[in-house]
């Protein structure tokens, strides 16, 4: 059995020994305990992205019949009719959280909620219909879009469809 006291003399940048050793012991079943941990603290940014998304797009079907006016009148998206930017973007704000949440194509869902932030920012909120309805002040879309981005970069997490697909993939 091996001194659980720090030894300097160790190696500190393998796991197993050194540093690590004295913080998670000789017991792997703990460090395995933080790496699903850390799994589930990852899976909240997710979530907390996909909750005002989902709500939007769920608020946007209870109200369809305004929707096209909204999108004329109230928040135009530059270079698309109300017509086309209504169902386009109620399909991304109901379908893009789904995917999220369960870590389905969970990269390409984090960079289109971005995508969708920004342009809701910096594109929508920069007309004069929107400005007038202070859409240029909606400061969330912010760290919406780094955690998005975030979320596209790093990709999931070990709690998500992607990482159980992954993990398959390699075995076969």
């Amino acid at each position: 059995m091996r001194n659980s006291t720090l030894d300097l003399d160790e190696d500190w940048d393998k796991p197993g020994s050194g540093f690590w050793a004295w913080v998670f012991g000789e017991d792997e079943r703990l460090s395995e305990a933080w790496t699903w941990f850390g799994a589930l603290v990852f899976l909240l940014p997710r979530i907390w992205l996909a909750i005002p998304f989902f709500n939007a797009g769920w608020t946007r079907i209870n109200n369809w019949g305004s929707q096209e006016w909204l999108f004329n009148n109230i928040h135009p998206v530059p270079g698309l009719p109300g017509s086309i930017a209504a169902p386009i973007t109620t399909a991304g704000e109901l379908i893009l959280p789904v995917l999220l949440v369960l870590g389905l194509l969970g990269r390409f869902a984090g960079l289109g909620l971005a995508a969708m932030a920004f342009v809701i920012y910096f594109i929508v909120g920069s007309t004069e219909a929107a400005q007038q309805n202070n859409i240029p002040n909606a400061l969330e879309q912010v760290p919406w879009m780094i955690v998005g981005v975030m979320l596209f970069i790093t990709g999931p997490g070990r709690l998500s469809v992607d990482y159980a697909v992954r993990k398959l993939m390699l075995r076969g």
